[in-house]
């Protein structure tokens, strides 16, 4: 009876607990040297069955040899206890040695995404960087282009009355020209001739002409078309040129021209001449919008 026990304890293996895979044969043959050998007959009826761990307080089977699986021979060993805490504890080192390697695939995983994505982030940077280059270079060139065709009105020349000998009987005004490369619209006129001490302030000039939508200045033409700019309130020019002669003040015409442009933005002309005897003469107070000398510009 005490027999057959055995034997059936013995066979309680494989089944509830595999066999452990630090165990190698050669360990296992050394334990077989040194512990205990039993060896029971195996009857017919248990040829098949499963093997199963003997686990008591002391010692547990943890090998079968290769050359007794298919035999009728049951080969156990009884190990001490120090022997399967050593087996325990290489055990956990391996999975411990297997963790610490998952989490270093795991941080080199993440290491290599971070770098990927900082080299997306810094090649779509400079993408973005790229195309805001190219919007403000085309922005330039277009504003360019536009500037050189652009109307530019300045204060032209002064219209003169003269007799069959070319001497000048009357002084009558000034004219203007569109010195750009495209038509301009002559929206109002602040003009005046005026006797003064020093250069007189366009600003500040309080007489306005409007003009009908018609008033088209052609490129390289001068404006009024076969006419002058006339003195419209106050002395006539031609009697200011006479008090000018006479009692040697300065004579002045100055104001502002507003016009518009192919693309209907206004724009304007401040200008101040003085007359120097024979015409008002072309000097650098003419400014226009861009606070720059309109034939310049």
């Amino acid at each position: 009876m005490i027999k057959y026990s055995i034997k059936l304890g013995a066979y309680a293996i494989v089944l509830l607990f595999p066999v452990h895979p630090l165990c190698s044969e050669p360990v296992a043959n050394q334990w077989l040297s040194q512990s205990k050998r039993h060896q029971v007959k195996e009857p017919t009826q248990y040829r098949d069955a499963p093997l199963f761990r003997i686990s008591n307080s002391t010692a547990s089977l943890i090998y079968q040899s290769k050359e007794n699986i298919n035999s009728h021979t049951i080969q156990f060993v009884l190990v001490p206890e120090d022997i399967q805490l050593q087996i325990k504890s290489s055990s956990d080192d391996q999975a411990k040695q297997l963790q610490r390697d998952r989490e270093e695939r795991d941080l080199s995983a993440q290491e290599e995404m971070a770098f990927w994505g900082k080299f997306s982030f810094w090649v779509s940077f400079g993408s973005l960087l790229l195309t805001a280059l190219g919007v403000v270079y085309v922005s330039r060139t277009i504003q360019a282009s536009t500037r050189a065709e652009r109307p530019h009105v300045r204060l032209f020349t002064t219209i003169k009355r003269k007799d069959k000998n070319g001497r000048i009987l009357e002084t009558q005004g000034v004219t203007f020209r569109n010195y750009g490369r495209t038509p301009a619209l002559i929206r109002r006129l602040n003009i005046s001739y005026v006797l003064a001490d020093s250069p007189p302030d366009p600003r500040k000039c309080t007489f306005e002409r409007t003009y009908p939508d018609d008033s088209v200045m052609p490129q390289d033409e001068l404006w009024p078309y076969k006419g002058f700019i006339p003195q419209f309130e106050g002395m006539p020019v031609n009697e200011l040129v006479k008090e000018h002669k006479r009692t040697g003040k300065r004579l002045f015409v100055y104001g502002k021209i507003v016009y518009a442009d192919a693309f209907g933005k206004e724009r304007y002309t401040r200008f101040c001449r003085e007359f120097n005897g024979r015409s008002f003469t072309y000097n650098r107070s003419d400014v226009n919008e861009n606070k720059r000398l309109n034939f310049a510009t």
